[in-house]
């Protein structure tokens, strides 16, 4: 898990394993402001990433787990 952030920022990116056998690139963004996270699937898919978003920790770890 890569973790990328500032002060007002904290933004958990996760790539999931289980997709890099059909080289699909993977992000779960984690953000608890869902207008934070919409703008990073939004700017990511543009650039043929596959998104799943969660807005904390507990559903985070639900989709990993997926």
């Amino acid at each position: 898990m890569k973790y990328f952030g500032d002060n007002n920022l904290l933004c958990y990116l996760a790539v999931s394993r289980k997709y890099k056998l059909n080289m699909t690139k993977h992000i779960l963004i984690v953000d608890d402001h869902p207008e934070i996270r919409d703008c990073l699937e939004s700017y990511l898919k543009q650039h043929a990433f596959k998104i799943n978003q969660a807005d904390g920790g507990e559903k985070m770890r639900s989709v990993l787990v997926a």
